[in-house]
């Protein structure tokens, strides 16, 4: 972190040979920072007393900082039966944990300066119990992400994960206690939106690629789940970061009637290259 640090306050070079880290820090304060926003999945520090469970160092937010190796840090604001949107059946979070993703949203602006968000709910969303419909999750995601890149930070989305469950257990009363069934057929219609709605360099697939043993049951990941989870982060901050438009364009990306577009160049702008520092 000190060399990071020297290398902010060394003598300003072209702008064709800028470091990427300046595309990674966001903000310009010499830290990134990697906010984490979701429910139990993301949520790290209830799984320790859980059969089959895990320390909070083994959740993927944490992991995600390790796999950096210390050149990125991450906040985790996941709360278990947190849901994407407000909803009224939940208590009400207050300044340090909240049950919504604008609410974690919030947070984490107002105490933690990240330069990249990171959104990963749904699967409360979509339980029997909620009217949540997918459209509306999407929605809300491309509100905080224009949001974001109205203070010129990164926000990735993730798919929502599959529930591992075979259909004649799904079906047990057991299953039905404490909000109902998922609705399969809205998590695959979510994900397909996800996929119409933003570019994929900002998509992060938590949805596919793992397996019923990568679970502690019906919908949480054991260690070995949170570990391919962070893997597939740091891949998808990776490949954001080398896919960024130049500084001039990212800025004035927009979503219009349906489409990206983009508004008129900003005078004065820099645009060096997308070359991260997050690199192998």
């Amino acid at each position: 972190m000190i060399a990071f640090l020297a290398a902010l306050v060394a003598p300003a070079a072209p702008a064709a040979a800028m470091p990427g880290s300046l595309l990674a820090d966001r903000n310009g304060d010499g830290e990134v920072v990697v906010a984490c926003l979701g429910d139990s999945n993301t949520q790290s520090d209830w799984q320790a007393g859980a059969a089959g469970g895990f320390p909070a160092s083994r959740g993927w937010c944490e992991r995600l900082e390790a796999l950096f190796g210390g050149r990125v840090r991450t906040v985790n604001l996941g709360v278990g039966g947190a849901t994407a949107m407000l909803n009224s059946e939940l208590p009400v979070g207050n300044d340090e944990a909240t049950f919504d993703a604008r609410g974690q949203f919030r947070i984490a602006l107002q105490k933690y300066r990240p330069d990249i968000f990171l959104l990963a709910f749904g699967t409360n969303d979509l339980l029997e119990r909620y009217s949540t419909r997918p459209k509306e999750v999407v929605m809300l995601y491309r509100e905080l992400w224009l949001e974001a890149r109205s203070e010129d930070l990164l926000l990735l989305v993730a798919t929502v994960p599959a529930v591992q469950v075979p259909e004649q257990v799904r079906q047990a009363f057991r299953f039905s206690r404490g909000g109902g069934l998922h609705r399969q057929a809205d998590i695959e219609t979510a994900n397909r939106l996800i996929h119409a709605s933003f570019p994929e360099r900002l998509i992060v697939d938590f949805g596919s690629g793992f397996a019923p043993d990568d679970f502690l049951d019906r919908v949480h990941l054991n260690a070995n789940g949170q570990e391919k989870r962070a893997r597939t982060a740091r891949q998808a901050i990776l490949r954001a970061l080398r896919e960024l438009p130049e500084l001039s364009t990212a800025r004035q990306l927009t979503w219009q009637g349906g489409r990206w577009g983009t508004l008129s160049p900003r005078p004065g702008v820099a645009a060096p290259q997308a070359e991260s520092f997050l690199v192998d």
